[in-house]
């Protein structure tokens, strides 16, 4: 195809520029923007952040990257059972997510229905970053809602002698079964040689209770209904990656493969399974340039294949494939107190979708971008402004079920400005504006048919114009040794917001409710607080105190009401113990009844929690060794999550007992 051109000349000209002649010194602790660094200003400066790392992201970490994240502050998920939960951020999923790994799109059909998992495998990942609200300006209009950036280490940036590695072994109950990961590392002579492979092997869900709700059950009643599982809610997955990286003087080059097979069942079909496969290439360069004004240059590129069979009992159904590239060339700029990121961003993707029941059509869609983000630094003060033109095209292919061919082309515009101004050391106060233009997707323009996921008829519309979006945010930001406290205000305005929405007709043939994407105006407004504050120390043990709090309201405007599946407020608090090698989180969390429903939806009652986790560091032998353990939902509550679109068939896992092991070696 034709993108896959794009790797083979990026090889030869990133290649050149190694072996150029560097004037100027790399600075090891720079690390660059979201992914590429960790503590620059520039990071600094986005208002709301989240990064899980270490040990809080394996105590975290669950079967989808949706549930890993919904316990994060103003981050909930789509609650399509234990598999396929994709990350909601203040109201916002789908399509206005913008799904990354090691800083490039995920390049799957996670956006095209809520039972298509992500092509990510979160028993490998080393951390994962979050950027709530608007980033389109770096990642695309789809950021318009926040990214979710997944980073592994098959690619190195820096050398390491010798062999170190690490193995991952856990067992839990909630959904029986054990996963388990083996990564290994070797460098020799600035070579640096990854491997990596994982297995998960995972039962049923089991709730509290029946899985369906009692209105469900007296509507559509089953003979052989029992309680306390989740019909159809297995997974069976395995990945393996390998990454060679070239350490040079004021840089590296380094290139990956990854392989995902994902085996799993659709909660809404107790019929239907996936079986999902990606295979993914990656491409890295990052070099020191001979220049005084602009040093570095960054170079991305992956290539990746996707395909997934939906099985209706042992009989192939509808099969979706997903082939693409997405390319980012970056240069950074710094003199005197200004520095900042320009870049070229491009994306091509070859989507099909065949079946009896593919509601979408093929089609083609490509994305070309150019844009920079500038900071100047002014005292106390910093001032970040930036700017975004993205052109996107998408082409529907002739069939007989979808019509004629078709083509739609958006010209896009983003745009932020913010002020940082430091108050002390330990403390910050940020505001940032941000204009966003976003391009109706292919699903969106060109869905038309049952969409047995999600239990609807789609009906796309190619007369749908772009979104766009008004944001502002203000926070304030304290942290000084143990104490981190950081509270956020936002609003956010969309003019042509897309939302898919009931008509009141059902399609004769399928017998479901027609559903379509129609286009309002709509406001979400919201404010989250997180904080962690040391209460008591007595010798090497300290106790502190965790709060936090999340509330977001989404309603169109004139008189239409509230927003469909809209993350309730949520309260929590919790006790942190810490003491020589162990660490241990006693946690509660109050989620509040969601009543402020759209048209169809029912009222979620509201649902306490509490989850308790511990984990012991020990050395055996110059060995490092992790013990932990958590249990999720102690006193095994029936809860059901607003957002997620099948709650009253599928409720949050019941008390969930995990054991596991992890070593360095």
């Amino acid at each position: 195809m034709k993108f896959s051109l794009f790797l083979p000349f990026l090889l030869v000209s990133t290649s050149i520029l190694a072996n150029r002649p560097v004037l100027n010194t790399h600075n090891a602790d720079e690390i660059y923007v979201f992914g590429h660094r960790q503590s620059s200003d520039l990071v600094d400066f986005v208002a709301s952040v989240t990064e899980l790392s270490g040990e809080e992201l394996l105590l975290k970490r669950e079967t989808s990257l949706g549930d890993t994240l919904s316990k994060e502050v103003g981050i909930s998920s789509t609650g399509y059972g234990p598999n396929s939960s994709r990350p909601v951020i203040r109201g916002l999923d789908g399509d206005r997510i913008k799904m990354l790994q090691n800083g490039l799109g995920t390049l799957d059909a996670s956006t095209q229905s809520v039972d298509h998992a992500l092509s990510i495998d979160t028993l490998t990942i080393d951390q994962i970053e979050v950027v709530r609200g608007p980033m389109s300006l770096l990642y695309g209009s789809s950021a318009v809602g926040g990214v979710v950036n997944i980073l592994t280490d098959r690619i190195h940036r820096d050398f390491e002698k010798g062999f170190y590695s690490k193995f991952n072994v856990e067992g839990q109950t909630a959904q029986p079964g054990v996963s388990q990961s083996l990564v290994l590392n070797y460098g020799i002579n600035k070579w640096m040689i990854h491997v990596d492979a994982s297995a998960r092997n995972l039962g049923e869900l089991k709730v509290p209770g029946f899985a369906r709700t009692s209105s469900v059950r007296s509507s559509e009643a089953r003979s052989n209904e029992t309680p306390g599982e989740v019909l159809n809610s297995f997974n069976k997955q395995k990945s393996g990656g390998i990454g060679v990286s070239r350490i040079l003087e004021k840089g590296y080059i380094g290139l990956s493969y990854s392989n995902l097979d994902n085996v799993y069942g659709t909660v809404s079909e107790t019929d239907v399974t996936i079986d999902m496969t990606q295979n993914r290439f990656e491409f890295h360069f990052d070099h020191a340039l001979p220049f005084k004004i602009f040093d570095r240059i960054r170079v991305k590129s992956t290539q990746a294949n996707y395909k997934h069979i939906e099985f209706e009992g042992a009989t192939t159904g509808t099969v979706f494939t997903n082939e693409g590239n997405e390319t980012r060339i970056e240069i950074d700029n710094k003199k005197d107190n200004l520095e900042g990121v320009t870049g070229i961003h491009t994306r091509i993707n070859d989507f099909a979708a065949n079946g009896s029941e593919a509601f979408l059509p093929s089609s083609q869609s490509t994305m070309l971008s150019v844009f920079t983000l500038q900071e100047l630094k002014l005292g106390n003060n910093s001032i970040s402004s930036g700017l975004r033109f993205e052109k996107n095209e998408i082409e529907k292919e002739s069939s007989t079920r979808f019509g004629a061919s078709e083509a739609k082309d958006f010209s896009n515009l983003n745009g932020s400005l913010g002020h940082q101004y430091r108050l002390n050391k330990s403390s910050s106060l940020n505001q940032s504006f941000s204009y966003t233009e976003r391009a109706p997707t292919a699903q969106e323009l060109f869905a038309n048919g049952p969409h047995i996921a999600s239990s609807t008829f789609e009906r796309g519309s190619s007369r749908l114009r772009k979104e766009k979006a008004l944001a502002y945010e203000v926070n304030y930001k304290f942290k000084e040794d143990q104490t981190q406290w950081q509270i956020s205000g936002f609003a956010q305005h969309f003019k042509n917001f897309i939302t898919l929405t009931p008509s009141g007709q059902t399609d004769t043939e399928s017998t479901l409710p027609i559903y379509n994407y129609l286009q309002v105006d709509a406001n979400f407004i919201g404010a989250e607080l997180s904080g962690l504050t040391p209460i008591m120390q007595n010798g090497d043990t300290s106790y502190s105190l965790k709060t936090s709090l999340d509330y977001v309201r989404g309603r169109a405007t004139g008189g239409r009401g509230d927003l469909a599946r809209i993350t309730p407020m949520r309260l929590g608090t919790g006790l942190r113990l810490s003491r020589s090698r162990w660490l241990s989180d006693l946690d509660l969390r109050y989620v509040f009844k969601q009543d402020k429903i759209s048209q169809g939806e029912t009222i979620t009652p509201s649902y306490f929690l509490m989850d308790l986790s511990m984990h012991y560091d020990l050395v055996v032998r110059n060995y490092g060794l992790t013990l932990y353990g958590k249990v999720n939902n102690i006193f095994d509550q029936e809860a059901r999550n607003h957002v997620s679109t099948i709650k009253n068939i599928a409720p949050l896992p019941g008390r969930n007992a995990v054991l596991g092991i992890q070593g360095t070696f």
